[in-house]
């Protein structure tokens, strides 16, 4: 304590604080307290807010002196002037005004130095209170010799933030006891940047693997950590690749190079990498601009990697990426113009070239001609004025006619959207591939958008799923509508919902009903075209979608016969089907039939109503409720069928109007039974 009074001077609570972290943990945690606690307090600014503060405190018990003479106006000016120069900071924590709001001048000088004082006392309590208080606790519990580090404090200490100070203090006291800590704690003074923009966790779990702090500082700032655990590279490798990328003309930011980082699991997935920047080498950095950058993003990270990762597929691709032969000169288009051809005959067109370059070409060989002709007759001498005159502007001006490097760069252009093209082409034929194998008939009546969609669908399939979506298909080409009855892991179920009175005949084909809404009629069904319910995330964008987290719950959905999905349709002003809303329901293991989320299509959303679409897929379902002998359940869950991955966004209670529809049917179906006795 005596080496750190000749630092700064301690406050007596301080002082009492450091005993306390000696009693508690010894001379070392105490010796780092004592020197943090006397570097933070001599890093206070010495124009502080507190100082400023004092000040405007004086200043009011001034204008409240001079209110008794002086034109309260005057005063309120100069009121409104000072609360200007102080720090924003210090006006919103203090609440300064120079608004009377129904005051007398003096019952505001009176609120003003109220407010001055309290803030003076919650500054004096944090700054020599609240935070040694924490850096106490800090040095007390984390068990470590490591000196407490300074720079992550420094920022706050400046603007006084105390709030920042003990946002920072908690968050190194997160990282006690876990693998790591003293590194993080060394490193943090150490770091090429600021620490205010650091993971302390992140930073903390990199070190712990043996990475150096430059490598992890990167890491952290590029927010790598989560893809590095899937990938099998190495921080040093990503940078490398990152600076590929970069000599490229295309600069990763840290969300590009996360997904990318990640996708990289084996050195296998590293060869479609090289081969798209090799691809990229074929052209300068300059060709790749900001909108061409966007271009080649989505297709890279949208289709290009998701592609390559399928059996077989990169193999195909792999023609499409071929570098161009490397150009003589800068200036040289030959090579580009030998892949471009390439591209044309792969894309099915006739001419080796796109017009727009066949264009700039003639123009630039049928110039060229005109000048060796008049070079030779003056050469000659046998050039008039006029001659000379037409061979100086084709020589001497840049616009004259199309040079090599302009050519050039609309020869990149084309070879870079040539290729994407060329790539996409190549896609489409292989995932139509897939989709025939496995889909059979019901590719007739994909959209080909779709294709590529289903065929990573499909690919991120196990044997066991894949078996069962031809199981699927198989028995709706035999059966129609009624496929569900004959799928082999339903029979258990079906024959418990007959013991149970369950009309299966309505329950697995139900009639159709139709309904008008905002002029429109609509058709409202269970739905049994297995291509809407492969694609009943697609419509709304949901979880259900091909290719996002939870794509095979409408595999279960096509194949459980305890579950169904309604859809509404209509028809728009070309006659053209479109979906306006779907409804996944199910049979709970009570036999009672549960609801979910109803989703409306947010295009038809403007020219419908969606309550009344909701209302009118209510009243159908508490009808079929009734049709097929279910009561209506607003909690419960389905009976599993097998083992097949499901999701479901949890159960909604039904509406009012389900009840009454339920009701009624029930009402009308029991009086038709009497009838019928």
């Amino acid at each position: 304590m005596a080496n750190a009074e000749r630092e700064h001077p301690l406050t007596p609570l301080i002082a009492w604080q450091a005993r306390v972290v000696c009693w508690l943990s010894g001379d070392c945690a105490t010796r780092r307290f004592l020197s943090a606690s006397t570097r933070l307090l001599a890093a206070y600014p010495n124009a502080s807010c507190q100082g400023q503060v004092r000040g405007f405190q004086q200043a009011v018990m001034v204008w409240k002196r001079r209110s008794e003479q002086e034109r309260i106006p005057n005063l309120l000016k100069e009121v409104s002037l000072h609360i200007q120069r102080l720090p924003p900071d210090t006006v919103r924590k203090g609440n300064f005004s120079a608004r009377l709001r129904g005051r007398t001048f003096q019952e505001h000088c009176d609120l003003l130095l109220r407010r001055c004082s309290q803030l003076l006392a919650e500054t004096q309590r944090q700054r020599w209170q609240i935070v040694p208080a924490a850096l106490a606790a800090l040095a007390a519990a984390d068990g470590s010799a490591t000196a407490l580090p300074h720079r992550c404090f420094s920022r706050a200490v400046e603007k006084e933030d105390f709030a920042l100070l003990l946002r920072t203090a908690q968050e190194l006291a997160d990282q006690i006891g876990e693998r790591g800590y003293d590194a993080l704690l060394a490193a943090v003074d150490q770091l090429p940047g600021s620490p205010d923009e650091i993971d302390f966790g992140q930073l903390r779990q990199l070190l712990a693997r043996g990475n150096s702090l430059a490598d992890s500082a990167w890491a952290c700032e590029q927010r790598l950590l989560y893809s590095l655990v899937y990938s099998c590279l190495n921080i040093p490798a990503v940078r490398r690749l990152s600076e590929a990328f970069t000599q490229r003309g295309w600069p990763l930011s840290s969300d590009e190079l996360t997904p990318l980082v990640g996708r990289i699991q084996s050195k296998k997935d590293l060869e479609p990498v090289h081969a798209w920047l090799a691809w990229l080498g074929s052209v300068s950095a300059r060709a790749l601009t900001p909108r061409m950058r966007k271009v080649l993003s989505a297709t890279f990270y949208d289709r290009y990697l998701p592609s390559v990762q399928q059996h077989g597929w990169f193999e195909q691709l792999a023609p499409c990426l071929a570098a161009a032969r490397r150009p003589k000169g800068p200036d040289d288009f030959r090579p580009l113009l030998d892949r471009i051809a390439v591209y044309q005959q792969l894309a099915g067109r006739k001419d080796a070239l796109p017009k727009s370059l066949r264009k700039l070409l003639g123009v630039h060989e049928r110039w060229q001609r005109e000048r060796e002709v008049l070079r030779a007759r003056r050469a000659a001498g046998a050039l008039d004025a006029a001659g000379q005159a037409r061979l100086q502007h084709l020589e001497n001006d840049p616009g004259a006619s199309p040079d090599a490097a302009k050519i050039r760069r609309a020869a990149e252009e084309a070879f870079l959207l040539l290729g994407i093209e060329s790539l996409s082409a190549v896609m489409r034929k292989l995932a139509l591939a897939t989709c025939r194998t496995h889909l059979g008939g019901l590719v007739a009546l994909i959209s080909p958008d779709h294709y590529w969609d289903f065929a990573l669908w499909i690919d991120a399939m196990s044997e066991a799923e894949r078996d069962r979506l031809r199981e699927v298909i198989a028995a709706h080409d035999c059966h129609g509508r009624d496929y569900k009855r004959h799928l082999a892991e339903n029979h258990d179920w079906l024959g418990q919902a007959l013991v149970r009175g369950v009309d299966l005949g309505q329950w697995l084909a139900a009639e159709p009903d139709w309904v008008v809404i905002g002029g429109r009629t609509m058709e409202i069904a269970l739905i049994s075209d297995l291509r809407h319910v492969f694609l009943m995330g697609a419509y709304f964008q949901t979880c259900l979608s091909l290719g996002d987290c939870n794509e095979m719950s409408v595999l279960a959905n096509a194949y459980d016969a305890n579950k169904q999905v309604v859809f509404m349709f209509t028809d728009d002003d070309a006659g053209r089907r479109r979906v306006v809303a779907r409804q996944l329901i199910a049979v709970s293991s009570e036999f009672k039939l549960l609801r979910y989320r109803c989703y409306v299509n947010s295009r038809c959303a403007d020219k419908v109503n969606r309550q009344e679409v909701e209302t009118a897929m209510a009243l159908y379902c508490g009808r079929l409720a009734a049709q097929c002998c279910l009561e209506l359940a607003d909690q419960g869950s389905p009976e599993a069928i097998g083992d097949h991955f499901w999701y479901d966004d949890g159960e909604r209670g039904w509406p009012a109007a389900a009840r009454a529809a339920w009701a009624e049917r029930s009402r009308a179906m029991g009086e038709m039974a009497l009838a019928s006795c």
